[in-house]
């Protein structure tokens, strides 16, 4: 059986990975979120996450490369709505769907 949901989840430090709406920026941003994501796997990091911000200017295509490396890396666990696998949105995911 998984892990107990109503368990007061361990404290995480998280870095958080910003994007902007600028095409370029956020794909390097992206490139850089994923391999950190790969790096915590292999090493079986429990103590750091990663933090998705996505600000007013954010595209979609953003939000779903995330939930993209996140089948690639066979995250198990992540959130949406103010939390995407332990990366925040900086607004409701529902208002703007």
């Amino acid at each position: 059986m998984g892990a107990n949901p109503y368990k007061p989840q361990p404290i995480r430090n998280y870095i958080t990975y910003r994007l902007t709406g600028q095409v370029n920026q956020d794909k390097e941003t992206l490139h850089l979120a994923q391999a950190e994501i790969r790096k915590q796997k292999i090493q079986n990091d429990t103590l750091n996450g990663v933090h998705f911000y996505f600000e007013d200017k954010a595209k979609y295509r953003s939000l779903v490369k995330v939930f993209d490396i996140c089948l690639e890396e066979n995250v198990k666990y992540f959130y949406h709505s103010k939390v995407i696998s332990g990366f925040s949105t900086s607004r409701n995911l529902k208002k703007n769907l």
